[in-house]
């Protein structure tokens, strides 16, 4: 991997040597779902809308990274990738209903979300984390960031000692139910514990499907996490050759 922070260094000696390609991962924020505000799914759906990953994949690690949208990355084959409903929208759009939801909700100047972003210690994972703590800033949202290393942070997540909280994952084999198992009932990495029967029900279906049948389950079923804000993915992985 080439270090966002070196990347144009690198781009100018190399030029046209340096090639990005898709990678079968995703980055993403966890929510944990057992906090009092993010335990509604509408307040997940505003903090996730409201992450800019164009302006994060262009300027803050500008590798060729590709925003993310859905879990599942766009470049499994034969699948078709789940997006929540508000990606047709502008970021200006996306921003207002953000500011909307959260004041319904009794977010407001005087009575700001307060949001806490743990990232383990990486200078590109301060750097996102800065930067959504700026997006996030701009909807009245009070951001506060704690860093550790990479064990602690992971502990801390897995004992759902956290609220938002930095993650990726890199596909074990190159399948959907990969990454969607992740936020099923039996998986130790639901690090947000999020849970939903209609969901559950469909990744357990897929189970006794195969082909065609079985890929549409797991995009109903993705479809259902990404509408909810199950988690947040903020880009898919790249390799650099």
């Amino acid at each position: 991997n080439v270090p966002s922070d070196i990347i144009e260094e690198v781009r100018g000696e190399f030029g046209e040597e340096v090639i990005v390609t898709p990678y079968g991962g995703t980055y993403y924020y966890a929510f944990n779902t057992n906090d009092d505000a993010l335990s509604d799914p509408m307040i997940r759906s505003a903090l996730s809308m409201t992450i800019d990953r164009d302006f994060i994949a262009d300027v803050v690690n500008p590798t060729g990274i590709i925003p993310a949208y859905s879990f599942v990355p766009t470049s499994l084959g034969g699948y078709d990738t789940q997006n929540p409903s508000w990606v047709s929208m502008s970021y200006d759009e996306r921003v207002a209903k953000a500011q909307g939801v959260l004041e319904a909700a009794g977010y407001t100047a005087d009575n700001p979300l307060k949001a806490t972003i743990n990232y383990n210690t990486s200078e590109g994972h301060k750097a996102i984390a800065l930067a959504i703590s700026d997006m996030w800033s701009k909807v009245g949202i009070a951001v506060e960031l704690f860093n550790h290393d990479v064990g602690t942070h992971y502990d801390g997540l897995q004992a759902q000692d956290f609220q938002i909280g930095r993650a990726g994952w890199i596909w074990d084999y190159p399948d959907a139910e990969n990454l969607l198992a992740l936020m099923g009932p039996n998986s130790p990495y639901n690090y947000g514990e999020y849970s939903n029967a209609d969901f559950d029900a469909l990744l357990e279906m897929s189970y006794t499907q195969s082909g065609d049948e079985r890929i549409a389950t797991l995009q109903s079923a993705e479809a259902i996490a990404m509408e909810e804000a199950a988690l947040a993915p903020i880009y898919y992985y790249n390799s650099k050759h």
